[in-house]
């Protein structure tokens, strides 16, 4: 059969020769001209190819219709709110008329019941008056008459003392609050001495007091005095509770730098209001400028708003409830096989899935992570093959906890090795159980013992010896306990008891990313709840996608992927990476703004990054929110390893626990930074070297690494950090020198500065001390900071500002005002 030329196949695909010609020689084939032969290599590239752009097309008429179908929806629920916002001031307007007219009947009761009032208090005046003027004529007797009558007596000589006169008894009707009832009034004695007493005391009658309406009375005052008590309560809660509402409802919580606009639309103030802020501030923007996280601090405040700054990862999150009792199904074990380099760890997981993994890799030895699912006699298990450790310690660093059962693999010919004890160190500090796998007892002289004394020393009891952690004894070339190991990882697992919901949204973890030539950007993801389908849009660390492809790992497509279940994700936007979080979102679009975010998110991290250092946890220690101090020990020699780790152990501090993560021989190297990350851990070195790769990691990690050369000076060291007796050292660091040119009186605020920046700059807030003469005649902090008449946040060199000081306002021409801050100096190890 005649072969296809490359003319012949762009004419009956429709396609341009030339274009085709040009398409294959940047993809490295080698072609002179149309009329080439097109060989099986081109015809198979070109077939990818024209898949690739019909699923692109296909993607982009799907994304089309989604659009409109988003648009359609929009203007349905505008319509609807429109709807709903008419109605509803139709209502407010129905219910304000109604109020109206409630309050002014309401105001004609209360004039009428006034007028009624007044009128009964007028009628019940002029009653107590005529009562008043009958008993005044009763008590007026012939002799009070004759004193009111009597000329005054000559000097000489005293009138006699009038006679006493008789009791008057007064019988008469006493009216009290509208209710009549006789009363006896008490006989009224006439005074004896003078006129003037007599009419003062003409008028006095005692009365007896009903104790009934007394007691009412009293009652009622003490009903008022209650009543009033319990409204001020009311009220002063009520004040309370509305200032609280107001404090909740002034924060807003911002996940890094943003644009004004962004700013407007999450506090509710315009963006001109912003804007004029910032240029009062000194600082000029436009709306789609973004601001720095000062900057919007500053904004901020001034309109009387807090900001709380959300970490990337914290960003839309799926809720965690997985549903009711009833949705939970029970769901595979996740087991990582971890252990030293060849001592069979992917030659047991080989002969468990009976394929041949270990054939296809260099050197028989893992060389990228792999997760893999089994069905066993003893039911289904998700396996993740790791490369030692270090990406288990990876994910474990990143906040993805995914693995339920360790395996740990041992050789018994070897028996316990370097990266076996780090491997059991990691393990433990991610708290997940451990189940020993002693390896290779096909080989002659086989013993096992040995293995199981020195897992002994490392706190690693089998139940043989009556520990707690399950082991078996197997060989992955003749599959010689392999059954045993399976049925052991079931029994751990039944009593872990793993559940999850597979109705609600696909939610997992990244296992590994690469970049594939033909698929590009693809990742292995655990699905840890929910199920995973084929067109689900996705959120995944900082990018975003829609899954186009789901296959297991043998390559093979797959619908749909269920909880604890290893599958191969496409269609992603950019490259994730292991550790990340996946879940599942509502639509594509809102998947991309999760992932925007947190890219925004991401940039500002960096610079409130938690520092894991060791005058970090000691001041957990003083304030009590560290309960364990985590250290990481790496020496020089297996005796320096003992006698550290017999010091730290005996040291005792009240409320802490002093832990030792990992000690090992040799330099520090990466995989110690990344489990003193992951666990919030010290590393300690004594004698040794630290690698590149371990500085580049402890940087990146902000992890305190500590080495010293004598162990004196360690054990001296950690017994004073540990008594809280390491502190950080306050230095001043110099800011600048303004000097003083002009002073400034303002009424209310005392006197300004206003000064020339000599040297380096002079900032809001700092510390200032002001010098005349080679003298400090006064100090404080920089409470206003002015540019002409825009407050500003800074002034460099070279420029005029106006300042004021806490505290200090005698300013005069020529003064030197030095700025500095106060920091802390790490104390530093000789």
């Amino acid at each position: 059969m005649a072969r296809k030329r490359i003319f012949e196949y762009a004419k009956q695909n429709g396609l341009d020769s030339k274009q085709l010609v040009e398409l294959l020689r940047q993809n490295g084939f080698v072609v002179k001209s149309h009329m080439s032969v097109l060989t099986p290599q081109m015809e198979a590239f070109l077939m990818v190819k024209m898949l690739d752009i019909a699923t692109i097309e296909e993607e982009e008429r799907l994304l089309v219709e989604e659009e409109k179908r988003e648009e359609k929806e929009r203007l349905r629920r505008e319509e609807e709110l429109r709807r709903r916002a008419k109605k509803r001031l139709e209502e407010e307007a129905k219910k304000r008329r109604e109020e109206e007219e409630q309050k002014k009947v309401e105001e004609e009761k209360r004039l009428e019941e006034e007028e009624r009032r007044k009128a009964e208090e007028e009628e019940q005046r002029k009653a107590e008056q005529k009562k008043r003027r009958r008993i005044e004529k009763l008590i007026e007797t012939p002799e009070i008459k004759k004193i009111k009558g009597a000329a005054p007596a000559a000097k000489a000589e005293p009138p006699p003392p009038p006679k006493m006169a008789e009791p008057v008894v007064i019988e008469g009707e006493v009216e009290k609050k509208g209710k009549k009832k006789k009363k006896k009034a008490e006989p009224v004695e006439l005074p004896r001495k003078g006129k003037r007493v007599a009419r003062r005391r003409r008028r006095r009658a005692i009365i007896d007091i009903d104790e009934e309406d007394l007691q009412r009375t009293v009652d009622k005052t003490v009903a008022r005095i209650t009543l009033g008590a319990r409204k001020r309560v009311k009220k002063k809660y009520k004040k309370k509770e509305k200032e609280e509402k107001e404090e909740v409802s002034n924060l807003i919580v911002l996940p890094g730098p943003m644009t004004v606009r962004e700013l407007s639309r999450k506090s509710g103030v315009s963006a001109v209001d912003i804007l004029s802020k910032c240029l009062e501030l000194g600082i000029i923007a436009t709306i789609n400028q973004k601001l720095d996280i000062d900057t919007l601090e500053l904004v901020a405040e001034s309109f009387g708003f807090k900001i709380e700054w959300a970490a990337p990862e914290e960003i839309a999150l799926p809720e965690e409830e997985e549903g009711s009792e009833e949705e939970l199904v029970p769901r595979p074990p996740v087991v990582t096989i971890m252990g030293h380099v060849d001592h069979g760890k992917t030659s047991i997981l080989d002969f468990i899935r009976k394929s041949s993994i270990v054939a296809g890799e260099a050197g028989a030895i893992t060389q990228h992570i792999g997760a893999y699912q089994a069905d066993t006699p003893h039911g289904r298990i998700t396996f993740i093959d790791t490369p030692g450790h270090e990406a288990f310690t990876a994910m474990r660093a990143r906040g993805a906890q995914v693995t339920d059962i360790v395996v740990l693999v041992v050789a018994q010919n070897d028996g316990v090795q370097l990266q076996t004890i780090e491997s059991i160190n990691h393990a433990k500090a991610a708290g997940v159980p451990i189940i020993v796998a002693i390896n290779k007892m096909d080989l002659p002289g086989a013993n096992a013992d040995r293995v199981v004394s020195e897992l002994a020393k490392h706190d690693v009891l089998l139940e043989e010896i009556g520990g707690d952690v399950l082991a078996s004894r197997v060989s992955a070339k003749t599959g010689e306990g392999i059954d045993g190991l399976l049925e052991n990882i079931m029994l751990q697992a039944e009593m872990l008891n793993l559940r999850a919901n597979p109705k609600r949204a696909a939610r997992g973890v990244v296992i590994e990313s690469r970049l594939d030539r033909g698929l590009g950007p693809i990742a292995t993801v655990l699905v840890k709840t929910g199920t995973l389908h084929r067109g689900d849009a996705f959120v995944s660390g900082a990018t975003s996608g829609k899954v186009r492809l789901l296959l297991n790992e043998r390559r093979k497509p797959l619908k749909e992927a269920g909880p604890a279940t290893p599958v191969v994700v496409t269609g992603f936007a950019e490259l994730t990476e292991a550790g990340d979080d996946f879940f599942v979102t509502p639509s594509e679009k809102k998947a991309k703004e999760i992932s925007l975010a947190r890219q925004e998110a991401r940039k500002g991290a960096a610079a409130t990054r938690y520092k894991v250092s060791l005058e970090e946890m000691l001041k957990s220690i003083e304030s009590g929110e560290l309960e364990q101090f985590n250290i990481v020990l790496k020496v020089d020699t297996d005796g320096s390893a003992k006698t550290l780790s017999d010091f730290i152990s005996s040291k005792k501090v009240e409320g802490v626990k002093l832990e030792i993560l990992h000690a090992g021989v040799g330099n520090i190297n990466e995989s110690d930074i990344l489990l003193a990350g992951a666990s919030g851990a010290v590393v300690f070195g004594f004698n040794v070297g630290m690698e590149p790769s371990a500085k580049e990691a402890a940087k990146r990690a902000a992890v305190d690494v500590r080495i010293y050369k004598v162990i004196y000076e360690l054990e001296e060291e950690l017994e004073l950090a540990l008594s809280g007796m390491l502190k950080p050292k306050l230095v001043e660091e110099k800011l600048g020198v303004v000097e003083v040119r002009q002073v400034f009186s303002i009424p209310k605020q005392g006197k300004i500065a206003g000064c020339f920046v000599l040297d380096g700059l002079v900032r809001r807030g700092a510390k200032a001390k002001v010098r005349r003469a080679d003298e400090i005649v006064g100090e404080g902090e920089i409470t206003s900071l002015k540019r002409f008449k825009n407050d500003v946040k800074e002034v460099s060199v070279g420029y005029e500002c106006g300042l004021g000081i806490s505290g200090f306002d005698d300013f005069q021409q020529g003064d030197l005002i030095e700025l500095y801050q106060i920091v802390e100096e790490t104390a530093k190890t000789k």
